[in-house]
């Protein structure tokens, strides 16, 4: 080292300088570099926070939208094999009868998205649709879901390979579920067809542009995509694609071309929880790009600037060094080159995406950027080099855009943070409503610096997917998710008396019949207000799917609450309708489960209410039944009940 220095010495100055200033263009090239490779990974990981974002919030809906037909699967096998110790063809019987085919037609009836639900027996051909009765004696023995169920003792669903309908001519989706005999022998199989088409609409309307989203079954078989590509419905993922470890490993990301092309693309993979599906999301890795291109370019004029600059202070020191007794018009000259010089770097700072402010030791602005003035809500010309943070706060509480804290608060707080020494990241809200992300970097003994960011469109496109995932789209009213989580609440707080109403709308049907479905939905928007405008603040109303809805009444101290609750909903909805001009009349039967402490698991609770709305249909309609009050010993089921059982149905 020592041997250096004094080669280096042994140079001429004007040579000094110019190894000087290869460094120093080298360094600024490197950190250039360097500078625009740190962008570009910060655009591709924004993206990626943003597609993962997507994908958890889309595998949610999407597990939703299963989990729903699952229930109804479980519901017709429970009721199917209600009686324990049947006997093969007993259990064939029953499959096959009319009863157990108002059964199918019913629950067909109370869930969206599901264009069908049938029966297999246990030597594979249908014994029961939904759709007719009899059923055709199709035969499915074929199918991958029951060569599955007829080898294993599966209790779990199972999502056959996607399907065709042969009446609409859309894609479907069966999940089917193991119906056990005696013994836990094989006896058949219940199956729902999921339609592709509703799920899609779901996508189009939750999907932000220009992304693209997968759903397959966790053994490479695609189910659909959106924007939609019929053409790879049923088709198995390639084997060289990323996708089958990442979802083997519980989720993750990927940079790859995409599944099925070429373009390269920022993908997210999410599994679905208990369920053997998959979601992809997935943008191009060109519109992740598109700003970083931009803002290299500046980046790259602010290094080229930046070694000019640095060159041109060496050029003017060796002149300097050199013209050590020039006259003073020519040192003028100088200084007003290099004040061009920091006029340069103010551009170079102004081109910035992101508002930053240095300050000294004694809290006195040093530089900042027009960003930095915008994102604090302050004109540039109001923001002048000296001023103290406390001037530029009681401007900002002036012009109404402070953070949501007091002055006092704000300089204590900055003070705390600088004697800490050590960075903080955190998120505040405005006095105006814009959300900012603060970066806040303290300089050893050469004051601080911060660097600010407006993520007020991001926050709010979170909380719409948050939104989408707890709400029925049509009336706004909860849905099935958010009822269910109020229920767990109500019933941690069951101390305080609780009751479930579950409401089924009568001759809606003939209604949606009759007009179309835009009457259909108007009519259900004007219920849904109705409902709202009868229960009290609190409480919860849903929309679980087609004309259903339930209500969570809270603090219930006793029946006559309840009564009286249900008393005005039936009035309410009694009363006629105009909907596009036409007059309509339809009514409500409601079904009632009061809580009880023996009485507190959500599935208990569903089926007693859901057993005294069938009590008040058979009553005429029009009515509530409690479901205390319609418990009695129930005879075995004839064929006299159940011919009754399809007229109440029909």
């Amino acid at each position: 080292m020592i041997g250096f220095v004094r080669s280096i010495r042994r140079i001429s100055t004007r040579d000094q300088l110019v190894l000087i200033g290869a460094v120093i263009v080298a360094s600024i090239i490197g950190g250039t570099w360097l500078i625009i490779s740190m962008q570009r990974q910060a655009a591709i990981e924004a993206f990626q926070i943003a597609t993962m974002n997507i994908a958890n919030g889309m595998s949610r809906q999407t597990a939703h939208f299963f989990t729903q037909a699952d229930q109804l699967l479980s519901t017709t096998d429970h009721r199917v094999t209600a009686e324990p110790g049947l006997d093969p063809s007993e259990i064939d019987a029953r499959m096959a009868s009319p009863a157990i085919f108002g059964l199918l037609w019913q629950e067909l009836s109370r869930v969206s998205g599901v264009a069908g639900l049938t029966l297999v027996g246990a030597d594979g051909v249908v014994v029961n649709d939904a759709k007719a009765w009899p059923a055709a004696p199709v035969n499915v023995s074929g199918r991958d879901y029951f060569r599955y169920f007829k080898a294993q003792d599966d209790p779990a669903p199972y999502v056959g390979a996607p399907e065709q309908d042969p009446e609409g001519g859309g894609w479907v989706v069966p999940l089917a579920r193991r119906i056990d005999g005696a013994h836990g022998a094989f006896a058949g199989v219940v199956t729902a067809d999921l339609s592709l088409a509703d799920l899609s609409a779901f996508y189009a309307l939750a999907m932000p542009p220009r992304r693209t989203l997968y759903l397959a079954r966790d053994d490479g078989v695609m189910l659909l995509s959106w924007p939609a590509r019929t053409a790879e419905i049923g088709s198995y993922i390639p084997d060289t694609s990323p996708w089958y470890a990442i979802a083997a490993a519980g989720g993750g990301m990927y940079n790859a071309p995409d599944i099925f092309s070429a373009v390269p693309i920022i993908a997210a993979v999410q599994p679905l929880h208990d369920l053997p599906l998959v979601i992809e999301a997935s943008c191009l890795q060109s519109d992740a790009l598109v700003q970083w291109r931009r803002q290299r370019i500046f980046v790259a004029l602010g290094g080229m600037v930046t070694a000019l600059s640095a060159i041109a202070v060496l050029w003017l020191f060796g002149r300097q060094y050199r013209l050590i007794e020039a006259s003073e018009h020519e040192l003028a000259s100088k200084n007003h080159e290099l004040d061009l010089a920091r006029e340069q770097l103010q551009v170079t700072l102004a081109n910035l995406a992101l508002g930053v402010c240095f300050f000294d030791e004694h809290n006195r602005l040093l530089v900042h950027n027009a960003r930095f003035c915008e994102l604090i809500g302050l004109a540039p010309e109001e923001v002048r080099v000296g001023m103290s943070t406390a001037e530029i706060a009681e401007m900002r509480i002036a012009a109404g855009t402070f953070w949501d804290i007091t002055l006092e608060q704000y300089l204590a707080t900055l003070n705390a943070r600088r004697r800490a020494g050590a960075p903080v990241d955190e998120i505040s809200e405005l006095s105006d409503g814009r959300t900012i992300s603060k970066h806040f970097r303290p300089l050893p003994r050469r004051g601080w610096v911060m660097t600010l960011e407006d993520i007020s469109e991001r926050r709010a496109a979170e909380k719409k997917i948050d939104y989408l995932a707890h709400h029925d789209l049509l009336t706004g009213l909860a849905n099935r998710a958010l009822f269910r989580d109020q229920l767990g609440r109500a019933i941690i707080g069951s101390a305080k008396g609780f009751a479930m109403l579950c409401l089924d709308l009568d001759r809606f049907k003939a209604v949606n019949d009759t007009y179309g479905h835009p009457v259909g939905d108007g009519l259900l928007l004007a219920v849904a207000d109705r409902l709202r405008a009868a229960v009290r603040g609190g409480d919860t109303v849903a929309r679980m799917g087609g004309d259903e809805f339930v209500i969570l009444q809270l603090n219930v101290s006793g029946e006559p609450e309840t009564i009286a609750l249900a008393s005005r909903i039936v009035q309410a909805i009694s009363k006629p309708f105009v909907i596009d001009g036409h007059m309509l009349s339809i009514g409500v039967s409601i079904g009632i489960a009061m809580a009880r402490k023996d009485r507190l698991d959500p599935e208990r609770l569903f089926q007693e209410a859901d057993q005294a709305l069938y009590s008040a249909k058979q009553a005429g309609r029009g009515t509530w039944r409690i479901s205390d009050d319609i418990k009695s010993a129930r005879e075995p089921a004839n064929a006299d009940t159940e011919d009754q059982l399809i007229a109440g149905l029909s």
